[in-house]
C-alpha cells in the first residue's frame, strides 16, 4: 500500500512537472512569436519610412538636372531638341521595358523598394521634360512659320504693288488716247481704234492680274494674323509632383497602418509602457531605498546631538525612589520576573489582569470584567491594550497564578511601589495591577510641551503611577530592576519604567551603523540620581520599533503612541 502511495505521489509530481515545462515552453514560443513578430513590423516600418526618405531624394537630384537641361532650352537649335527628344523617348521606353506590372509594382514601392522607387520618379520627370521639350519644338515651329510667312507676305505686297503700278500706267494710256482722239477711236480701221483695243486688252489682263495679286496678299496676310494669334513663348518650366506625391501618400498611409499595427502588439501593449515608466519607477525605488538612510542620517547627526544636550527632566524630585518586587528583592540589579508568578491577594484587595495571561484562580473568586483599566484615560487604556480586563476579588485570602502563555519569550514580574513612591511607566508593558478596592491605582499625566528635549524625543507625556500598588508587568526574557547610583545609560527600546525623582534623559546611540541596520534605537535613556531605579527588559524584542525609524505604518504608529507616553 506505502508502494502505491509512494508511486502514486512520484507520478503525481511528474505529471505536474511536465505540465510546467509545457507550459513554459508554450509561454516561451509565445513570447518569441510576439517579439518577432513585434520586430518584423519595426523593420517593414523602418523600410518605408526609409523609402521616404530615398524618394525625397531621388526627387531632389533627378528634378535637379532636369531642370539644368530645361534651362538650355532656349540656346538650342531645332535639330539639337529633336535629338534631345529622340534621346528622351528612347530612355523612357528603356525603362519602361524594365517596369513591373502596376499591381507588382504597387507592392515593390510599399515594402519600400528603392529601385521601383528611383525609377518611378525617373520615368515621371522624364515625361515632364518630354512634353516641355515638344512644347519648346512647337513655339520654335511656330516662330519659324510666321518668319516665313512675314517673307512671304512681302513679297505678295511687293508684286501686287507692281502689278497695280502697271495697271494704273495702261489706264492712264488709255485715257490719254480717248482725250486725244476722241472721234478717231471710235473708227475701225483707224490706228487709234488699234491703238486703244490694244491698251484695253493689256488694261484687261492687269486688272486680271491685280486682282489676283491682291487675293494671294489678302490670303497671305490672313495667314500671317492666325499665326501671330498663337503663342510664341515658351511658358515657364514648373515640374509637377503629383506622381511623387501620390506616391508619398501611398508611403505615408502604409507607415501609418504599421503604426497601428505595431500599437496593438502585446509588446506595445504591456512591455513598451512598463519600459517607459520604468526610470521613473527606479527613481522611486531608489528614493525608497535611501530615504530612510537620509532620515537616519538627519536624525543621527542633528536631532540626536540636539536632543543630548538639552537639560533632564526630574517629574517628581520630592517623591521617594523605592521600587522592589513583591518577592522581596528591593533593587540589588536582579532579574525579579519568571514564566509564572504566584499571586496571593488579601481580603481587601482586587487583581485586574489581562485574561491571556491569567493561567489559574481559585473557584469561589468573584469574577467580573473592567472595560478600562483607567476611566480617565480611556484612549490610553485602548492604546495600550489595558481593556476588558478580569477583576478578581474574595472575601478571604485567596491566591492565582499568572503567566504568559501566548509569548514564549515573555517573563512577568510583580512589582511593588510603597505609599510615597511614583513610577514613571510605558503602559506597553502593563498587564495588570494588584490594588486595595477603597483606594484604586491612581495614574497621572505629565506634559512637557515647553521642553526643546521632549519635541526633539518626540516623547510629550509621561504617564506616573502613585503608590501603594502592585503592578504586573511583562518584559522579553525577563524583567530586572536596578538602581541609578551614579548613573545608568540603557537602550531606549529596553526600558519599562524609573522613579519619577530621578533625573530623565537622552543619549545618543553608537555607532551609526547599528541605529542605520536598526539593531539599536536612536537614543539611549539615561538616569540620574541616588535614590532611584529604573526597570529593564532583559532582552528588547526584536520585533519592537520605537520612532520613525520604525517599518513603515508600525513605525508612525509607534511615534504617536510614544508622544502620549504610551
Amino acid at each position: 500500500m506505502k508502494l502505491i502511495t509512494f508511486l502514486a505521489h512520484w507520478l503525481g509530481r511528474q505529471f505536474l512537472s511536465l505540465l510546467m515545462i509545457i507550459a513554459v515552453l508554450l509561454i516561451g514560443s509565445f513570447l518569441y512569436s510576439a517579439i518577432q513578430n513585434h520586430l518584423g513590423l519595426l523593420q517593414e516600418r523602418e523600410d518605408r519610412r526609409t523609402a521616404q526618405e530615398t524618394l525625397a531624394n531621388t526627387w531632389v537630384q533627378v528634378a535637379s538636372d532636369t531642370e539644368k537641361r530645361v534651362k538650355a532650352v532656349n540656346t538650342q537649335s531645332q535639330a539639337a531638341l529633336d535629338q534631345r527628344i529622340q534621346a528622351i523617348k528612347g530612355e523612357i521606353a528603356q525603362q519602361e521595358t524594365v517596369r513591373r506590372p502596376v499591381i507588382e509594382r504597387k507592392l515593390a514601392l510599399l515594402r519600400g523598394d528603392t529601385q521601383d522607387i528611383e525609377r518611378e520618379v525617373r520615368i515621371d520627370l522624364l515625361k515632364q521634360e518630354l512634353q516641355h521639350l515638344e512644347l519648346a519644338k512647337a513655339v520654335l515651329d511656330r516662330v519659324t512659320a510666321i518668319a516665313q510667312a512675314e517673307y512671304e507676305q512681302e513679297r505678295r505686297r511687293k508684286r501686287h504693288s507692281l502689278i497695280y503700278g502697271q495697271l494704273q500706267a495702261v489706264s492712264f494710256q488709255v485715257e490719254a488716247l480717248k482725250n486725244a482722239h476722241p472721234i478717231l477711236i471710235n473708227i475701225p480701221v483707224t490706228q487709234a481704234r488699234q491703238n486703244l483695243q490694244f491698251l484695253e486688252s493689256q488694261e484687261a489682263d492687269l486688272g486680271r492680274q491685280n486682282q489676283q495679286a491682291h487675293t494671294t496678299y489678302q490670303q497671305q496676310k490672313d495667314l500671317l494674323d492666325r499665326l501671330k494669334k498663337l503663342p510664341t513663348t515658351l511658358p515657364r518650366f514648373v515640374l509637377s509632383k503629383r506622381t511623387v506625391t501620390d506616391i508619398e501618400d501611398e508611403l505615408q498611409k502604409s507607415i501609418r497602418e504599421k503604426t497601428d499595427e505595431i500599437g496593438r502588439t502585446w509588446i506595445s501593449v504591456v512591455i513598451m509602457p512598463t519600459l517607459k515608466v520604468l526610470p521613473t519607477a527606479l527613481l522611486i525605488l531608489l528614493a525608497t531605498i535611501l530615504s530612510p538612510v537620509a532620515i537616519k542620517a538627519l536624525f543621527y547627526y542633528l536631532i540626536a546631538p540636539l536632543a543630548a544636550r538639552c537639560s533632564p527632566v526630574r517629574l517628581r524630585p520630592d517623591s521617594s525612589g523605592i521600587v522592589h518586587a513583591a518577592n522581596g528583592v528591593d533593587g540589588s540589579g536582579a532579574k525579579v520576573s519568571g514564566k509564572s508568578l504566584a499571586i496571593a491577594l488579601g481580603a481587601n484587595e482586587e487583581l485586574l489582569v489581562h485574561p491571556e495571561y491569567l493561567r489559574g484562580m481559585e473557584t469561589d473568586s468573584i469574577k467580573s470584567t473592567q472595560w478600562l483599566l483607567n476611566k480617565r484615560y480611556p484612549l490610553t487604556s485602548l492604546a495600550s491594550g489595558l481593556y476588558l480586563l478580569t477583576r478578581l476579588r474574595a472575601d478571604h485570602q485567596h491566591s492565582h497564578v499568572i503567566s504568559a502563555k501566548e509569548d514564549i519569550l515573555a517573563e512577568v514580574a510583580l512589582i511593588e511601589i510603597p505609599a510615597g513612591t511614583k513610577v514613571v511607566l510605558q503602559p506597553r508593558s502593563l498587564i495588570g495591577v494588584i490594588q486595595s478596592a477603597e483606594q484604586p491605582l491612581q495614574i497621572e499625566s505629565q506634559w512637557r510641551l515647553g521642553s526643546l528635549s521632549a519635541w526633539l524625543t518626540l516623547q510629550l507625556r509621561y504617564l506616573v503611577f502613585s503608590g501603594p500598588a502592585k503592578l504586573l508587568v511583562t518584559g522579553c526574557q525577563g524583567v530586572r530592576i536596578d538602581p541609578v547610583g551614579t548613573g545608568q545609560t540603557i537602550n531606549q527600546a529596553a526600558t519599562i519604567g524609573f522613579s519619577s525623582n530621578l533625573a530623565y534623559s537622552v543619549t545618543r546611540c553608537e555607532p551609526f551603523v547599528a541605529y542605520l541596520r536598526g539593531k539599536q534605537e536612536l537614543f539611549n535613556d539615561h538616569f540620574a540620581g541616588a535614590s532611584g531605579y529604573y526597570l529593564s527588559e532583559e532582552t528588547p524584542n526584536a520585533g519592537k520599533k520605537s520612532g520613525l525609524a520604525g517599518k513603515g505604518l508600525e513605525g508612525l504608529a509607534d511615534s504617536v503612541l510614544k508622544v502620549f507616553g504610551i
